[in-house]
């Protein structure tokens, strides 16, 4: 079925809400020996952008599929990062990069099933965080009817792009020392990460989430009671790649894949900072969660109180419980409109200034 929206949720003409959920349909884990092949083409790619998709990319072509992407590169202009890279590599996807000479501008997703049906997303949103879930984008997606009545193909626009008199170079095979590297850009540590032409370091947000039992019953418990025992952390939204540094860190231990990253967190209520992980269920459910320990047993936050968690730099948040039925709690409240699961749970976004000046904080 063909379907269009305008992301984050504010059109739409099917079920799809952002471009993370089209592709999330779209590359779904395939059967064991399915040999179909999944493309990406895009000016722009961070790690957080292709998280998501690591380990389904690994199993497909370990089951004989193909994984076939081309990025934009730049020794000026930070277009795709070497952790995204490295990452798909390291899955066995064929990779091509653009020389930023020629601009890498088109944004096209796909697949060809082993049978010759194919699917065609054109869109707006780059292979990032942003791109795929926070940014104002446009996605079309176009089902194997309409693309067979354009006579479409995927092989013949790889075959076309790679045959090309652009500057367009292979990234597999290609040894520590190659200049190809220099197209690249390193977003993975807090010295060395650049602005990219996609950051919005001027325009941080807040995210505005209530909070469920399972998020709370650790800060009400009764120090040294079994109520208190296991991880406190804060379940957050689904579509939070862009709100987060890069998730560079894989889970060592445990069946299923996870990817986290460190952040500084103040407590604005304790008065107190701690460096804290971030976790990305890449392989379950698709969740971000908040390591809070540091109100556990404090008592600060009940079911349905509301966590504002506002970002002031790249690796920088602080931390504010907003306790239901006061008026700060009203006036954010319209900000997370959007239900997690079926138990009332809701989270949105809201500018900083907006949070800011309802809690008297500018």
């Amino acid at each position: 079925m063909n379907e269009f929206l305008l992301q984050p949720d504010l059109y739409r003409t099917g079920r799809s809400t952002e471009l993370f959920h089209v592709l999330d349909g779209l590359w779904q884990r395939l059967p064991d020996g399915a040999d179909d092949t999944l493309y990406i083409l895009s000016g722009f790619g961070t790690f957080n952008g292709g998280v998501s998709f690591f380990e389904r990319f690994r199993a497909h072509v370990d089951q004989g599929g193909r994984v076939r992407a081309v990025f934009g590169g730049s020794r000026t202009n930070n277009m795709t990062s070497r952790q995204l890279i490295d990452a798909l590599l390291d899955c066995g996807v064929e990779i091509h990069l653009v020389n930023r000479r020629y601009m890498m501008h088109s944004k096209l997703y796909g697949k060809r099933s082993a049978g010759g049906d194919q699917r065609l997303v054109v869109t707006s949103g780059n292979f990032t965080g942003p791109g795929i879930a926070r940014n104002i984008e446009s996605v079309l997606v176009l089902d194997n009817e309409t693309v067979d009545s354009m006579s479409f193909d995927w092989d013949a626009l790889f075959d076309g792009l790679l045959s090309s008199a652009l500057e367009v170079f292979p990234v597999n095979g290609a040894v520590a020392d190659d200049p190809r590297w220099a197209l690249l850009y390193d977003e993975g540590s807090r010295d060395s990460r650049k602005p990219t032409p996609e950051d919005q370091e001027d325009v941080y947000e807040s995210l505005l989430i209530t909070l469920s039992h399972s998020d709370t019953a650790r800060i009400m418990a009764a120090p040294a009671t079994t109520a208190g025992a296991g991880t406190q952390y804060f379940w957050l939204s689904k579509d939070s790649h862009a709100f987060f540094p890069p998730l560079t860190i894989r889970n060592e231990r445990g069946r299923k894949a996870t990817y986290s990253c460190m952040v500084t967190v103040q407590f604005v209520d304790l008065q107190e900072t701690a460096d804290l992980r971030v976790t990305y269920e890449a392989e379950n459910n698709l969740d971000f969660r908040l390591g809070t320990a540091n109100l556990r047993y404090t008592q600060l936050a009940r079911e349905g109180d509301m966590a504002v968690i506002s970002r002031r730099g790249e690796f920088r948040y602080d931390l504010k419980i907003i306790p239901q039925g006061t008026q700060e709690f009203f006036a954010l409240s319209p900000y997370a409109a959007t239900y997690v699961g079926a138990r009332g749970k809701r989270y949105g976004y809201a500018p900083n200034a907006s949070v800011d000046r309802i809690l008297d904080r500018s």
